[in-house]
């Protein structure tokens, strides 16, 4: 069960300010675009509108940059929208933006002194010129930064922005106009389109919407700590998780992806959990609660753990915050907020039951950034026999076993972790008749399955970065091993047979696979059948999977 609706949360970052037949006004919150194509994803302001029930068809008639809030006009036919773009063309609409700049707001100058009379002399007959305007209004001046009003017709808000650049008020963190040397982890900036006063297009009639300043710009131009806007533009760009009511774990902040260096942020049902990677976080233990009060506000969270992830973890092994550590190294924690939690909760991915471990070590038991792996698996899985090396708690075993699977065999080194691999397939109801187990070494198991001339329709490679093997004693690198792996895993599989091939490691990609099965295939040809990029909400993660999947003759 989830602990909120999400979907009434999604619709709660869009609402609605102004609707008619012709045209609907929403205030669209930063870190969401407007229109996004992700294979059918709801991932912008207009897909997630068609999923949330509005009118479909929706086109937007100006565009805001992603990390702009405030108006957004979406036009409900192409006679509307293409109106309302010609009446911003002629300036029959004023744009009134918002921002917080960097620097001081000098004062209006006063008028001409040469016009001004000296005490005890007659004032002049000549009337004082006025006095020049700046094109921005002065809302509140602090030491570093100033909140700021600016009207624009037939101006977007990169036109604006490059005009506040060009008064040496650059918006602050927008790293295309901001000159400063040191520029800011992520995209992140703070413009905001806070009234648009128009003469509707199609009635004739005068309007103003308007979208209030969110009260973030003024903290953060006082010089308050960002990290509550960062994580509210990193949660409404997460709209695709929100939308899926029937996923309740996801990633919600990719540390300087999102903003804040060293800290990652992921959602387990009700649970929080927080991996500050030591010599990256910058924060102490009370910016954890911080992040954990504001997801509890925004996102119902009733617990949050804090995993502290040092940088020699695995050093030998080169290992990222949160790679596939198959150690399991224990890191048994209190929460640093909230209420105790349970040491097991089950958290659903798809309508599938997965059992978690919130305070069992760096890793949890279920890998997020292979949500649409999964999703994928259970579709092709019909009739098939699957092979998941490496299996760790058989995420892929049991969305194999939900396709109707005809078998499956789940390989890992760790008894720990097949055990509560079962547990999963019995979460789901699931018979384990025709589900084999063995704990071994993936090579190890390659000889047990030649002497009993095992075959395979679906075969699953997602090795850890690095890891120790038992027979021989030894060690398994991914940059070293990999085309090994993938062609003796490759004598096992039948013809038309499917397999994925993916890896964690931050310095590898999806290119480097497919050499690798290239180099591994050998005379045995190939098609990649889907290389699909990580999930919306693993975006530019250095440590999310980087998979493909192929087709073998």
């Amino acid at each position: 069960m989830q602990s909120m609706n999400q979907r009434a949360l999604a619709d709660e970052l869009i609402p609605r300010l102004f609707e008619d037949e012709h045209y609907l006004f929403v205030h669209k919150p930063a870190g969401l675009a407007v229109n996004t194509q992700q294979k059918g994803r709801p991932a912008g302001v207009v897909e997630a509108l068609d999923a949330l029930g509005a009118e479909t068809g929706l086109r937007p008639c100006f565009k805001l940059e992603k990390y702009t809030s405030g108006v957004l006009v979406l036009a409900k036919t192409p006679t509307a929208g293409d109106r309302f773009a010609e009446a911003i063309k002629r300036g029959d609409a004023r744009l009134t933006y918002a921002a917080v700049v960097r620097g001081k707001v000098k004062p209006p100058p006063a008028a001409d002194r040469a016009r001004r009379s000296p005490p005890g002399r007659p004032r002049p007959k000549t009337k004082p010129a006025a006095p020049k305007r700046l094109p921005v209004e002065l809302i509140r001046q602090f030491d570093q930064c100033a909140l700021v009003r600016m009207s624009a017709q037939q101006s977007g808000g990169t036109r604006v922005r490059a005009a506040l650049r060009g008064l040496r008020l650059p918006v602050l963190d927008d790293a295309r106009f901001d000159p400063r040397p040191g520029k800011p982890q992520s995209g992140r900036f703070y413009l905001h389109l806070e009234e648009i006063t128009f003469k509707h297009p199609v009635t004739g009639a005068n309007h103003r919407v308007f979208a209030p300043i969110p009260p973030l710009f003024e903290r953060v131009a006082r010089g308050d700590s960002k990290l509550e806007a960062h994580l509210d533009a990193a949660l409404a760009a997460r709209m695709p998780c929100l939308l899926d009511d029937q996923t309740d774990a996801f990633r919600l902040l990719n540390a300087s992806v999102d903003g804040v260096s060293g800290l990652m942020a992921e959602k387990l049902g009700n649970v929080l959990i927080l991996h500050a990677l030591q010599g990256k976080f910058q924060g102490d233990d009370q910016t954890l609660v911080t992040a954990a009060k504001w997801y509890a506000k925004n996102l119902g969270i009733k617990t949050a753990f804090a995993k502290r992830i040092p940088l020699d973890r695995g050093r030998a092994s080169k290992l990222a915050a949160t790679d596939r550590d198959p150690t399991g190294s224990a890191q048994h924690a209190s929460p640093i907020w909230g209420r105790p939690a349970e040491s097991e909760i089950t958290i659903s991915e798809h309508g599938i039951h997965y059992i978690v471990r919130p305070n069992d070590g760096f890793m949890t038991g279920l890998f997020l950034d292979h949500r649409d792996n999964r999703a994928r698996m259970r579709r092709i899985a019909r009739g098939k026999r699957v092979l998941n090396l490496f299996s760790y708690t058989c995420g892929f075993t049991v969305a194999a076993a939900i396709g109707k699977a005809r078998s499956t065999v789940s390989v890992d080194l760790s008894k720990k972790y097949l055990e509560w691999g079962k547990g999963n397939l019995s979460a789901n109801n699931i018979d384990l008749d025709d589900h084999r187990f063995y704990c071994c070494d993936a090579f190890e198991y390659f000889k047990r399955a030649e002497r009993q001339e095992h075959r395979f329709d679906v075969i699953i490679l997602d090795p850890p970065t690095f890891s120790r093997t038992k027979k021989p004693a030894g060690v398994f690198q991914v940059t070293k091993d990999m085309p090994r792996l993938i062609a003796t895993a490759l004598r096992f599989l039948d013809r038309s047979g499917e397999m994925l091939v993916s890896t964690n490691h931050g310095d590898l990609s999806t290119a480097w696979l497919r050499e690798c099965v290239t180099d591994a295939a050998r005379r045995r040809p190939f098609k990649v059948t889907d290389a699909h990029p990580p999930p919306p909400d693993f975006a530019g993660a250095r440590d999310a999977a980087k998979s493909i999947w192929l087709q073998f003759d």
